[in-house]
């Protein structure tokens, strides 16, 4: 098992495995003060593994809330709903809340974890890639309202997150390919991990590590997101524009991608990438065999650019690429944002 502390406004530590033969000493130790837990779980991981946590806690209440997944389920009516169902059980702040799911398991829960009764312990159990490397750590949670994405939400710890590997024995092939985005991206900022790693079969211990080592390193020194954790931002600008205007149906890792390949159209246009770092990084963008094609027109996307939490009213910090590939930030204008990828 692969352990990785984060020190941010308290402790937090994920855990990377395969199985399950850690997790009773794992979260025995986190929810050691809990007299019953919720477990919020999407549905198709409790028809999958509604036993999971069979025999992990022997003195514990645990109570399933079942919320069908993906980014449809992060509104305000899922939040209010598992806020009914945890007064319903009479939690109290010694009590604790696992999110067991994919990201948008994670982020919601994480909203209802922080904010009921003004926090509660936390701890997720993601079952998706995108959710191992991304979604469940870095304390970011939040849910959407309307079509803008993550338009509220907090910074709240999660005291540990549990990746279990063999989850993505049984994951669909299109959310496994969601995750890749966001692995790639990780690629662009530094991790040590090969296109060959990418390509493989199946997501291996040391990727998925890899990963959240480099989140973690731009976490630790900015935690909430006010100057370097941006870079994590990577396709993001364009990646959540294009997610909101396709109701949703386009997957997160999708439109990453998606946005990654607009954002080495901006840095060609506007940063001196040259021809041949642009074709190397594209052939990294395309080693799964992912769509990077973008459904809308610029004139569409500058409609969702302005909800981006990088733009102060006149210009975005957006990320993007200089000429030797290496993520830089450049103030830019919508309408520069949207020519340079006319």
């Amino acid at each position: 098992m692969v352990t990785i502390p984060f020190d941010t406004t308290k402790s937090s530590t994920v855990y990377v495995e395969n199985g399950r033969e850690a997790l009773s000493s794992v979260l025995g130790e986190v929810f050691s003060r809990a007299k019953q837990i919720a477990v919020v779980v999407d549905e198709a991981v409790f028809t999958l593994y509604g036993n999971y946590f069979n025999g992990v806690f022997s003195d514990k209440r645990l109570s399933f809330f079942v919320v069908k997944g993906g980014e449809k389920c992060k509104t305000l009516g899922t939040y209010e709903r598992i806020v009914n169902f945890a007064l319903s059980l009479g939690l109290r702040r010694n009590d604790g809340v696992i999110a067991f799911g994919g990201g948008s398991i994670t982020d919601v829960t994480g909203f209802v974890a922080a904010t009921y009764l003004r926090g509660v312990t936390f701890a997720s159990v993601p079952t998706t890639l995108l959710a191992m490397v991304d979604a469940a750590i870095g304390g970011k949670n939040g849910i959407d309202f309307g079509e803008i994405k993550n338009c509220l939400g907090t910074f709240y710890d999660t005291a540990a997150v549990y990746c279990d590997l063999d989850f993505l024995k049984t994951l669909p092939p299109r959310e496994l390919e969601s995750g890749y985005g966001e692995v790639i991206k990780y690629a662009f900022l530094g991790a040590r991990i090969t296109a060959d790693e990418i390509a493989a079969q199946t997501p291996s211990i040391k990727l998925v590590s890899e990963c959240i080592r480099v989140k973690k390193s731009f976490v630790s020194v900015d935690y909430k997101d006010e100057s370097t954790r941006r870079f994590l931002n990577l396709g993001h600008t364009f990646g959540h524009a294009i997610e909101s205007l396709s109701g949703f149906t386009l997957s997160h890792g999708e439109c990453v991608l998606k946005g990654l390949a607009l954002s080495l159209k901006v840095a060609k246009k506007l940063q001196g990438l040259s021809d041949e770092n642009y074709a190397r990084a594209m052939k990294l963008l395309g080693v799964r065999g992912h769509d990077l094609s973008c459904p809308y027109t610029p004139k569409k996307l500058e409609t969702f650019l302005k909800y981006d939490k990088k733009f102060d009213g006149s210009a975005v910090d957006f990320i993007t690429f200089d000429s030797e590939l290496n993520a830089v930030t450049d103030k830019l204008t919508l309408s520069e944002l949207v020519g340079a990828i006319r």
